[in-house]
């Protein structure tokens, strides 16, 4: 049996086996990753208050920087930058009375699972200050079905876990979404016949 995982962002990644018990507590994890919160309430709650720039594009003007520019169309994204940007000026007030509560709130709130058990890991600080991360999970088990002299009957089982993981609360936009619904399972069951010869 072998287990791996494989934790990245960008040009950052950290690969390791692990144990049987780190895999299940990898996908009780990613099972109960947290969410991004959604269009209203990041737009009255500067969400993200870990660094200076992210709070600042959730304090200013977060549903025109975090919506409006993601929109392919060129026409849909002119008509929703506009219409975002009087919506952001009009809840401007709102997000200024309640961005030193929320400030606070982040200062309180426990680290996501996942960033502890990074810390524990020792991987490189650069992966555990992103604000979310790409968690690849691999496990090959193999039974054995049949066997005599000559050869062995074997069936191996692949299973592989792609999911992203927010390390803090996001508001949501491309590329930060909470894990499940974009949790891929991909399992490939073969059968191989390997001689023991």
């Amino acid at each position: 049996m072998s287990n791996t995982v494989s934790i990245y962002r960008n040009s950052l990644i950290w690969n390791s086996e692990i144990s049987e018990n780190d895999y299940d507590y990898l996908m009780k994890i990613l099972s109960n990753s947290s969410e991004g919160i959604d269009f209203f309430k990041a737009a009255i709650i500067p969400v993200r208050t870990c660094n200076f720039p992210s709070f600042l594009k959730d304090f200013i003007s977060p549903t025109l920087i975090n919506r409006a520019f993601i929109i392919k169309a060129i026409a849909l994204r002119w008509l929703a930058v506009i219409g975002s940007f009087f919506y952001d000026l009009l809840t401007l007030p709102i997000r200024l009375i309640t961005c030193v509560p929320r400030v606070i709130t982040n200062l309180l709130k426990p680290d996501h699972p996942l960033k502890d058990y990074l810390i524990k890991k020792k991987v490189h600080p650069d992966l555990i200050k992103q604000e979310y991360v790409n968690v690849e999970l691999y496990k090959m088990t193999t039974e054995e079905l049949i066997s005599s002299e000559s050869s062995t009957l074997v069936e191996q089982k692949d299973t592989k876990t792609n999911a992203t993981v927010n390390l803090i609360e996001m508001p949501y936009f491309e590329g930060a979404i909470k894990a499940i619904p974009r949790n891929v399972v991909k399992e490939v069951e073969t059968i191989l016949k390997v001689n023991n010869k």
